[in-house]
């Protein structure tokens, strides 16, 4: 029992030490991060019927839950001294509204939209905009903050076969030519 105990020890403190060095990564700047938008309401699914970019309305928004969340990811970065360079977000709406409320001034980058249409995403996927968003991912970081890039899960899964919860952050190192590694990963309890 006492051996079972000791391992479980063991894993949380890695796990800890695991997320303190994904912040320490962010604290120094020259990373990227990307990230999923907050959590919505309903949690996951398709948008609406009638769904368009310029009425939030006709959109899956962010859930009360999701806005907190948002708000708390700000904070921890202002907290933590992790330096905030440019900011790129989807146009759906819950990603807007992630980026502004987490990290307040933001680009929207077209090419970080979602997947919409009756088919499956990975049918209708197109490299050219993942090779797009690769790019920005493995360029270096110019300045002293970090790069962060607000999208939906199939981006995410698509470029590092990591799948991510609502809110949840890659910490990414550029190597440039194309080339990154994921250097940390921070869940919403870790913010």
């Amino acid at each position: 029992m006492r051996i079972a105990i000791a391992i479980v020890v063991l894993l949380l403190a890695g796990l800890v030490r695991a997320d303190e060095a994904a912040w320490e990564h962010l604290q120094k700047g020259g990373y990227v991060v990307i990230m999923r938008h907050a959590l919505t309401d309903p949690p996951r699914g398709e948008d609406p019927p009638g769904f368009t970019y310029d009425d939030c309305a006709t959109q899956r928004n962010l859930s009360p839950r999701g806005i907190a969340e948002a708000k708390a990811l700000g904070a921890a970065f202002s907290r933590r001294g992790a330096a905030i360079g440019e900011v790129f977000s989807s146009r759906y709406c819950r990603c807007q509204d992630t980026a502004r409320l987490a990290f307040g001034n933001y680009e929207v980058w077209d090419v970080l939209n979602g997947y919409r249409g009756p088919q499956p995403w990975w049918e209708a996927f197109d490299f050219e905009r993942l090779l797009e968003i690769r790019k920005r991912l493995s360029d270096p970081v110019g300045g002293p903050g970090n790069r962060i890039i607000v999208t939906h899960n199939t981006h995410i899964k698509a470029l590092t076969d990591l799948w991510v919860d609502p809110g949840e952050m890659l910490v990414v190192r550029p190597l440039g030519r194309m080339f990154f590694t994921v250097v940390g990963r921070l869940r919403v309890e870790d913010y």
